[in-house]
């Protein structure tokens, strides 16, 4: 019989290249808030009087909303990266215990060993749920300042 804890999958890596992937829209979301900017800044300088008056800051809620759509990849990025390390904390903790269980010379030992180390395997495992509990209320409502940390 097998007395060894399980890891979690998918893996750390995997996990973090999803992060990667998340975040990779804000650059485009930038660059479009730039051009944005440019042809506003560019059409503002041909018109005068109430005409100018009526522009100036006509271009502000697309920046908003590109700063909040910037502001929800880059907090939902860091709550799936946040929860890959938190996966790779919890399976170099579950290498840890099975490689105790594992110097153990006799299956009984083993069990025994596996027996005394559930505590610690639990507590990894209610640390992780709590991560990943933290990571979806942030990827919820990446804009709320209380999700923010």
């Amino acid at each position: 019989m097998d007395y060894e804890f399980d890891k979690h999958t998918p893996s750390e890596g995997t996990i973090a290249a999803q992060a990667d992937a998340v975040a990779k829209p804000a650059g485009d979301v930038e660059s479009f808030t730039g051009d944005v900017t440019a042809a506003h800044n560019k059409s503002k300088s041909t018109v005068e009087g109430a005409l100018l008056t009526a522009m100036t800051g006509a271009d502000e809620p697309t920046k908003k909303q590109a700063r909040d759509l910037v502001q929800g990849i880059t907090v939902a990025s860091a709550a799936v990266r946040n929860y890959a390390t938190a996966v790779g904390e919890h399976n170099a903790t579950v290498d840890n215990l099975n490689s105790q269980i594992r110097q153990e010379p006799t299956q009984e030992k083993k069990k025994k060993k596996h027996t005394a180390l559930t505590g610690k395997f639990t507590n990894s495992e209610e640390t992780l749920t709590e991560v990943g509990r933290a990571s979806g209320r942030q990827l919820n409502d990446p804009l709320n300042p209380e999700n923010v940390k």
